[in-house]
């Protein structure tokens, strides 16, 4: 019943198990402490969120076909929203691989600056974009640079638009993600940016990684696909511009 909690909520809290299932709060502690041994929670102050996924060689391929008609829906609006000669930050996420490609085959110009091989790739031969490919430590599993380098590099640029990805939206932890490494760029992108939109299939609502990338005050919109539900929509839409 707990994990059925944390698969609807992303996170449960000790006192509100504790209520619900009239038991005390040192007897959900137990629990807690248990289903954590197992690998199948991550407990936090006060409470518990979702285990993170663990992340092989063969997950970013897997991850590229997840959702792929919700990233197409998220891309799609995305690159129509985005003003024809923006500067760009994009991560090494899979919906942006998505935007990218979109990018290649229209009409609009745009600078895009990005730590994804696979997104530099795609745009390579493209004579609308300038690129702009952050050279560091190159992640095989990610297909993705990361570390000192990239951030300093970062730092060099200020752009009109960061498009960042995540793993995890929650109303109590904001935005939050996997991968310590592609954090600490997300959140640099973040700083360095005017509009800053997280890209999020619906799927990712109500579910809390352990990495947080930000706060709502600290993003300007999030783009998701048209299956969010409704009582999704209102309440995270109280917190911060949501489009779909």
């Amino acid at each position: 019943m707990i994990l059925a909690k944390l698969e609807e909520h992303g996170l449960t809290k000790v006192q509100e198990l504790a209520k619900e299932f009239d038991v005390s709060i040192e007897t959900i502690r137990r629990d807690l402490e248990f289903l954590e041994k197992q690998s199948k929670l991550k407990r936090v102050h006060g409470g518990a969120i979702q285990a993170a996924p663990v992340m092989d060689i063969a997950d970013f391929q897997i991850r590229k076909d997840e959702y792929l008609a919700e990233k197409k829906e998220v891309s799609s609006f995305a690159y129509h929203h985005l003003p024809n000669n923006s500067m760009i930050f994009m991560d090494s996420s899979t919906t942006n691989l998505e935007i990218s490609k979109l990018y290649k085959n229209g009409s609009k110009k745009a600078t895009i600056v990005t730590n994804s091989i696979l997104i530099a790739l795609e745009l390579s031969e493209s004579t609308n974009i300038e690129l702009i490919l952050l050279g560091g430590k190159v992640d095989s599993k990610e297909k993705s640079t990361y570390g000192t380098n990239v951030l300093m590099a970062l730092n060099s640029f200020h752009a009109d638009y960061a498009l960042i990805s995540t793993s995890g939206i929650s109303e109590d932890f904001g935005i939050t993600d996997y991968n310590p490494d592609l954090g600490e760029i997300q959140k640099l992108m973040l700083k360095n940016s005017v509009n800053k939109i997280i890209i999020a299939d619906s799927s990712k609502f109500n579910q809390v990684s352990n990495y947080k990338i930000a706060s709502f005050d600290e993003i300007s919109t999030i783009i998701t696909d048209s299956k969010i539900k409704d009582e999704t929509f209102k309440k995270y839409s109280s917190l911060v511009e949501i489009l779909f």
